[in-house]
């Protein structure tokens, strides 16, 4: 898709919208600033020469900082919805205005503003109207908005450290290329 009109947002908004409702698995909240840190973690263990780079670690405290002003968002969540959890346009398959998903691998219960936020990093979208269309469609939720700002920025964060990774010498992360993410 590369025109995203608004009957075909609101079409892919009512098909995310049954996915998210299709399953729903109780929690006590999401400890969002665990998955930061074990984000870290995992290249502390497996590729500390990623984390030397000083803007790198710098946007880390940043990114850190701002989770824990919002974690409330997160951990107020008593639900988590059956997500299709890679949810990109390549994935999104539209064939006359019908709107259908597709590999399933990652599929899982988890915060929906996730599939939200896959789309929004694929696809220039109107994100006003992309955020209108699903609260139409769903239940109100107050702190979706925050929520998707935050997957955005772990996804941004895991693709910077990827890719920070593929920058490395091909001698110095082969040590590690068995354990990648």
């Amino acid at each position: 898709v590369s025109d995203w009109s608004m009957e075909l947002i609101n079409t892919h908004v009512a098909t995310m919208v049954r996915l998210h409702n299709s399953s729903k698995k109780e929690c006590s909240g999401i400890a969002i600033n665990n998955l930061f840190e074990a984000k870290i973690d995992f290249r502390l263990k497996n590729d500390p020469e990623v984390l030397q780079d000083k803007i790198i670690l710098a946007l880390i405290k940043k990114l850190i900082d701002k989770v824990k002003k919002v974690q409330d968002n997160f951990s107020d969540l008593k639900m988590l919805s059956f997500i299709h959890g890679d949810l990109h346009t390549g994935n999104i398959l539209v064939d006359h205005n019908r709107v259908q998903y597709v590999d399933w691998e990652e599929a899982r219960y988890d915060d929906y503003a996730l599939d939200l936020a896959g789309l929004l990093l694929s696809q220039p979208i109107n994100t006003e109207l992309y955020f209108d269309a699903y609260q139409k469609a769903a239940q109100p939720d107050s702190s979706l908005a925050t929520r998707v700002i935050i997957w955005l920025l772990y996804k941004d964060l895991s693709f910077l450290l990827h890719k920070k990774w593929e920058s490395l010498s091909p001698s110095t992360r082969t040590i590690h290329q068995s354990t990648q993410e």
